[in-house]
C-alpha cells in the first residue's frame, strides 16, 4: 500500500476515488479536499485531518456521491462538505460544524468515547451515529431542516443534543428502537 504524504492534499476526479472502503486512497496530510463529479470517494487518513478549502476555496464536494473518510485521529474542517452520503470514522473527535455543510445522509463513528458534532444546511437523515462503537461520547447535531434516521441508523451517545433551526420549524424524528443515550436534549427552533 502506497500512502500520499503532504501537508495539503486535494483529490479531484471525474469518477470514483478508490472503489470501496477496503480499496481507498491512503493519505498522510493535515489538510484534505476531496472532489468528484457525483461519484464516490474512499479515503483513509493517517493522523488528524482538516477538511480544507479545496479548489477556489469551495471545500469538498462529491455531489450526490458518497464521501467515505476514515481517520486514525480527529476530523475537523475549514471548508464546506457536500455529499449525497457522508461517512466518517475516527479514533478521536469528529467536528464538522460549518453552516454550509450539505449531506443528504450521514453516518458518523467516533471510537474511544470521542465527541461528535455535525451541522448541516438543511434536512439530514442519520444512517448511524456511534452504532459501531463500544463506548460512545457526546453527540451534537444541528440541522437547517428536518432531522430523521433510517430504520437501521441507530444513534448511540453518552449525551445527545439534536436541534433543527428553520423558520417555521422542522421536525426531529428519531424513532429507532436501538437508539441509546443517557441524556437527550431535542429542540425544534423557529
Amino acid at each position: 500500500v502506497q500512502t500520499i504524504t503532504a501537508t495539503n492534499v486535494t483529490l479531484n476526479a471525474n469518477g470514483e476515488i478508490g472503489t470501496s472502503y477496503t480499496n481507498g486512497i491512503d493519505i498522510a496530510a493535515t489538510n484534505l479536499s476531496v472532489n468528484t463529479n457525483n461519484a464516490d470517494a474512499f479515503v483513509h487518513a493517517t493522523g488528524t485531518i482538516t477538511m480544507g478549502g479545496g479548489p477556489n476555496n469551495t471545500g469538498s464536494s462529491v455531489g450526490a456521491g458518497t464521501l467515505d473518510l476514515t481517520a486514525t485521529v480527529g476530523v475537523s474542517q475549514t471548508g464546506k462538505i457536500t455529499a449525497g452520503t457522508l461517512k466518517v470514522k475516527s479514533d478521536a473527535a469528529i467536528t464538522l460544524e460549518r453552516a454550509d455543510n450539505n449531506a443528504a445522509t450521514v453516518n458518523l463513528q467516533a471510537f474511544n468515547g470521542a465527541a461528535i458534532s455535525y451541522r448541516d444546511a438543511d434536512a439530514v437523515i442519520i444512517s448511524g451515529i456511534n452504532n459501531e462503537v463500544v463506548s460512545a461520547g457526546t453527540v451534537t447535531l444541528l440541522a437547517g431542516g428536518e432531522l430523521n434516521q433510517t430504520e437501521t441508523g441507530a444513534i448511540k451517545a453518552s449525551a445527545l443534543t439534536a436541534t433543527t433551526a428553520k423558520d417555521g420549524g422542522a421536525a426531529i424524528t428519531l424513532t429507532n428502537a436501538a437508539n441509546n443515550a443517557a441524556t437527550v436534549n431535542l429542540q425544534a427552533l423557529n
